[in-house]
């Protein structure tokens, strides 16, 4: 068994702002691209694979952490009552690892093949855990289904990794049952839940299906134990299926070394591990044995797959939530974690409640809120500092509490963050708030803010364990040689990046160069501090009839700064000289000024199909052209819009898991919209 990680003591102050933020690789230039940028840490030498020598696999990590930490607490669930959920219950790493080998030994009995695909079908639960480490075990290949994913999405995940046997909760596990008709590889269901009725047995007796129980496989495994059958290095542990903004989802391959190495990378910039520089202070927040992780991301998306990871190797503590998001935060009470993972979505979410608690409060404490609010934010620019010895008493400190009190780092990502809610953020809640940039074909992380540099609008620097390079786009104008800032498409290099996606060589190809580059789509510039910025998307650019092209989502995320738009939709194509687009608006502003109109604000719904909204939302997009603000092109402002009460989301088929926009999805949902909006522009 490796020796125990290595970690150096943190300094308690934001590291100076003069380092070098990332380094230019010494390597030969290429015409039409520029040259690869590092993270400090390895400005030269190899990228980041381990964070410990001995260590190659998932499978290495957790029996290292189980080595350390056995008698540590790790996963905990929330005891169920007559009357809802009551404290967190713990299992130790040593329980956890138990079961974790009973329930290998028990799949082993199943007599699959090395390298068979295993589905996972569930919310996150400590069963999903053991079920994924026990397919580490016997080298078998993990394949998550979101618990949101349609029926069409099924089949196709299923079919194309031709699944023999997936593990669900009883929910899904019946989900499946009612498509087994569209599922002909699928034998066995193993049941996370123990209450099997007569009905729910019979149901797939009639099937073709067995259902076995869970604790059943580890009751057999535990019985007959076996000895691993552990995975190398190269050895794929999981096809991750992206939910796809367009078309079927694409399954990522994503070998072992490469989860390892995005997690080193993480441990590296926190002084853990033999990649740590002792020379200088940490490049992120602590981790250790006194992290307290709440765990609601999906874990079918390797993000939190990752994140757990991380807490096993330092010993932490993982808290998974009931299962419901609505009463997230009744958990974040309970468990009051030291580390928030979040996607913009919920921090927006979690903004717009105070701002509108704020503005719904008597007129001292707005003014008591705003001055305390611009005070610490100077001070957070100024200092770095977060802490305020009286307002955070007086104001903040209720606000703090809502995640429990603890919190002292939230890490973001997914997708663009608003610089304000970064900055609102850091000052309500008195910690280090850090946005991170990636995809799943990067084992979720590429990029990561770099503590003590509190400055939004930025996603930071390149991970250790890979590289990052523009490639010039000369149809939309970016060029890797622009000053003071290159520009051009974001390109990922590194152990951390996929392998290619599962039986599609030719969408392989569009992405993953013969050099081994990602190619994201995604449009970046370097600043001067050798920072990277998101600015533009090149895979959803089209264009409009006399010529232009649009970026659609670069449209879309000005239009959604207004305090009155909540999500936009913009479409447009080649045949069309100009854009229209879907808006959903924020009630939580649109409802006060509505009230002052003398509008009725009881039904949303009513309320969007006023005419009085639909012009003032349409002022305000115009006054984002010529004329106002300029942030867009004339040809960039959406000539119509088409105001719904009904936010995009998972469930109505628009959002992605990851709450990115899927195109096709919701130009077939707004197809009469869009075209009756058209038709007016004809008229």
């Amino acid at each position: 068994m490796p020796s125990p990680v290595s970690q150096r003591t943190r300094s308690p102050t934001p590291i100076a702002t003069g380092i070098p933020f990332s380094v230019e690789v010494d390597a030969p230039a290429k015409s039409g691209e520029g040259k690869p940028r590092r993270h400090p840490l390895v400005a030269s030498g190899e990228l980041v694979n381990s964070f410990q020598d001995g260590v190659e696999t998932l499978y290495d990590t957790f029996r290292n952490a189980v080595a350390q930490f056995k008698d540590s607490p790790f996963l905990g669930t929330r005891v169920k009552t007559a009357t809802g959920f009551g404290a967190y219950k713990f299992l130790t790493y040593q329980q956890v690892e138990e079961r974790v080998a009973n329930f290998a030994a028990g799949l082993a009995s199943f007599k699959l093949e090395e390298r068979s695909n295993i589905g996972i079908y569930s919310i996150n639960r400590t069963e999903w855990f053991v079920a994924e480490y026990g397919c580490y075990y016997e080298n078998m290949v993990t394949v998550p289904l979101y618990d949101t994913l349609g029926d069409e999405a099924i089949e196709h995940i299923c079919v194309q990794a031709a699944m023999k046997v997936v593990v669900a909760s009883n929910d899904k596990a019946r989900n499946l049952l009612r498509l087994k008709g569209r599922l002909p590889d699928l034998k066995t269901v193993i049941c996370m839940d123990d209450d099997i009725s007569d009905e729910f047995a019979q149901m797939a007796s009639k099937n073709g299906v067995e259902l076995v129980k869970f604790t059943a496989v580890e009751k057999r495994g535990a019985e007959n134990p076996k000895d691993p059958n552990p995975p190398m290095a190269g050895d794929l542990c999981t096809i991750c299926y992206t939910s796809g903004t367009t078309g079927l989802p694409k399954g990522v391959m994503i070998r072992h070394s490469a989860v390892l190495a995005e997690a080193s990378s993480c441990l590296a910039l926190a002084g853990v591990g033999k990649y740590a520089d002792p020379n200088s202070s940490s490049f992120l927040f602590r981790l250790g044995s006194e992290v307290v992780h709440i765990s609601y991301l999906p874990l079918a998306h390797v993000y939190e797959r990752v994140v757990i990871s991380v807490m096993a190797t330092v010993g932490a503590c993982v808290g998974f939530y009931q299962g419901d998001v609505m009463k997230l935060m009744e958990d974040i009470q309970e468990l009051r974690p030291t580390l928030f993972v979040a996607v913009p979505r919920l921090l927006n979410r979690l903004h717009d409640k105070v701002v509108s608690g704020v503005s719904s409060s008597s007129a001292f404490k707005r003014v008591l809120f705003n001055y305390a609010y611009k005070w610490k934010r100077m001070n957070l620019a100024k200092t770095g500092e977060f802490d305020h010895w009286l307002w955070d008493r007086v104001v903040f400190g209720a606000l703090r509490n809502r995640l429990g009190g603890r919190v002292n780092a939230i890490l973001t990502g997914s997708a663009p963050m608003s610089p304000d809610v970064m900055d609102f953020m850091r000052v309500c809640f008195s910690c280090e708030v850090y946005e991170g940039y990636g995809q799943t074909e990067t084992c979720a992380g590429s990029t990561l803010t770099v503590r003590g540099d509190w400055t939004s609008g930025q996603i930071g620097v390149p991970l250790p364990a890979n590289e990052i390079k523009l490639v010039d786009i000369p149809e939309m104008g970016y060029s890797s040689a622009d000053q003071p800032r290159p520009r051009g498409e974001i390109c990922i290099r590194g152990h951390n990046c996929f392998l290619g996606y599962y039986k599609e060589p030719e969408l392989t190809k569009e992405a993953l160069d013969s050099d081994n580059w990602v190619h994201t789509g995604d449009v970046g510039e370097w600043d001067e501090k050798g920072r990277l910025r998101i600015i533009d998307r090149k895979k959803n650019l089209f264009k409009l009839a006399q010529g232009e092209y649009i970026s659609p989502e670069k449209i879309e995320n000005i239009i959604c700064r207004n305090k009155y738009i909540a999500q936009a939709y913009v479409e447009g194509n080649s045949l069309k000289a100009s854009l229209v687009a879907i808006v959903v608006p924020d009630f939580e502003t649109l409802k006060p000024w509505a009230r002052e109109k003398g509008l009725k604000c009881d039904d949303e719904a009513e309320l969007a199909k006023k005419s009085e909204v639909k012009e003032l939302i349409m002022g305000e997009i115009k006054a984002l052209g010529r004329g106002g603000s300029g942030e867009l092109k004339g040809f960039e402002v959406p000539h119509q819009v088409y105001v719904d009460h009904e936010p995009f989301s998972v469930e109505n088929g628009i959002l992605t898991s990851k709450m990115s926009l899927k195109r096709h999805e919701a130009k077939k949902y707004y197809r009469e919209q869009i075209e009756e909006m058209y038709n007016q522009l004809n008229d």
